[in-house]
Order: structure tokens, then C-alpha cells, then sequence
């Protein structure tokens, strides 16, 4: 019934953002990648829902493995619409393609072009994370800090960086995270472990009681507590 009503809205307003979301999600849902290709398909046929429908296009295909495909329907996309986001979705699509060389090339001549960048950078600085390259993310998220110094979430980044690399301001990166984000739990929960290390104990149980105060259903946040403990 609700895919039978967005297809209705679609029908009087073929460009209606929401509805075109809300219809692709409900198709993916259910696994209906075909039907979902289709749509995002005829949404590029729409005047105002051009480059939704391409994006859309690009995250179907990469859903379902077909990378090459979607590095070419991401560069389509970027044509359109010259952002970090989808530089970041083609670069992945390329290198699980196995075209790893285009895309370090892709990536390159993007961060020279683009010194202020904050989005590519972010996106590099969490492969290396998630690759568990520690230096290679300190220096990218250091980067960042350079471009925006305000920062909170790259601040806590940074910071976790650092205490897992042993550096000595850690915990001053910790602070000023705070700092920015007062009622932040993820934040607290990186400066509470960070103090609790350090030999801080008191006060990095109480940031970790907050922390888990403010978001009592994020269990990473009781572990972190419990290890604490």
C-alpha cells in the first residue's frame, strides 16, 4: 500500500524528492534491486530529479557488486554535480574493481585541486582506520584539523588516533573536543578511556558515567565503562 501511494505522489509530481527516496528504500528493502534500477532509471528522465536518479543508480549497482559499472555511473554523477561525496563513492567503486591505479590518479589530481577539502580527506582518514593504518590517518586527520579547527568530530578522531599511537596530547585533543560538543557521549567516551589510561581515574570514570548517562543504549559505551572498571 505505501509503494502504491508514492507511485501515486510520483505520478502528479515525477520530481518530488522525498517520495523518490522513500519509494527506492522501500524496493531495496524487499530486495527488489531490479525494480529499484528501474526507477532510478526513469528518475533521470525527470527534469530537477537527474542527479538523484544517477547517485541512485551508482549506490544500486555498487549494492549489488557490480563495481565497474558503478565507477562509471559515479563519474556520470560527478559531471553533474562536481562534489567530495560522490568523488569518495567513485574511488571506492574503482578500487573494488580492481582499478586501482585510475583511482589513486582520480584521488590525487582531486586533493590538488581541492586544498580545502574536508569530505575526500574524512573519507581517506577512515579507510586508513578501518585498515588499521594508524599514522596514515593521524596525518589525514591532522590535515583536516588544518582546513577546519572546530572540528568536534575530528577532534575526537584525532584524539583516539593519538592515544592508540601513544602520543602525548591525546587527551589536550580529547579536551578541546569537548570543548566544542559538551553533551557529546562519544566524545566523552574517548576522553574518559584516553584519562582512564593515563592514570586520570577519576575523572575518566565520571566521563564515562556520562557518556553512557547520555546514551544508555550504546553498548560500545557500557564496554568502554566495564574496561574501565
Amino acid at each position: 500500500g505505501t509503494e502504491q501511494a508514492l507511485r501515486r505522489a510520483l505520478a502528479v509530481r515525477a520530481d518530488f524528492a522525498e517520495a523518490n527516496r522513500r519509494l527506492l528504500a522501500i524496493l531495496l528493502e524487499q530486495q527488489r534491486e531490479d525494480d529499484a534500477l528501474v526507477h532510478a532509471r526513469a528518475m533521470q528522465r525527470v527534469k530537477g530529479a537527474e542527479l538523484p536518479g544517477v547517485v541512485a543508480e551508482g549506490d544500486i549497482l555498487a549494492r549489488k557488486g557490480e563495481w565497474p559499472a558503478a565507477a562509471v555511473v559515479y563519474a556520470r554523477a560527478l559531471q553533474l554535480n562536481r562534489n567530495g561525496e560522490l568523488l569518495a563513492k567513485q574511488h571506492a567503486a574503482l578500487l573494488r574493481a580492481g582499478r586501482n591505479a585510475e583511482g589513486e590518479r582520480l584521488l590525487g589530481e582531486w586533493l590538488r585541486s581541492e586544498p580545502r577539502d574536508v569530505v575526500v580527506r574524512s573519507y581517506l582518514a577512515e579507510r586508513a582506520l578501518a585498515e588499521r593504518r594508524l599514522q596514515d590517518a593521524r596525518r589525514i586527520y591532522r590535515e583536516i584539523l588544518a582546513i577546519a579547527p572546530d572540528s568536534a568530530l575530528v577532534l575526537n578522531n584525532l584524539a583516539w588516533v593519538a592515544g592508540q599511537l601513544g602520543d602525548a596530547d591525546a587527551v589536550e585533543l580529547a579536551e578541546r573536543a569537548l570543548a566544542l560538543a559538551p553533551d557529546n557521549p562519544a566524545i566523552l567516551d574517548t576522553l574518559g578511556v584516553l584519562q582512564v589510561e593515563r592514570g586520570q581515574v577519576d575523572q575518566g570514570l565520571a566521563n564515562l558515567n556520562r557518556a553512557v548517562s547520555l546514551a544508555p543504549a550504546l553498548g560500545q559505551l557500557r564496554l568502554s565503562l566495564a574496561k574501565a572498571y
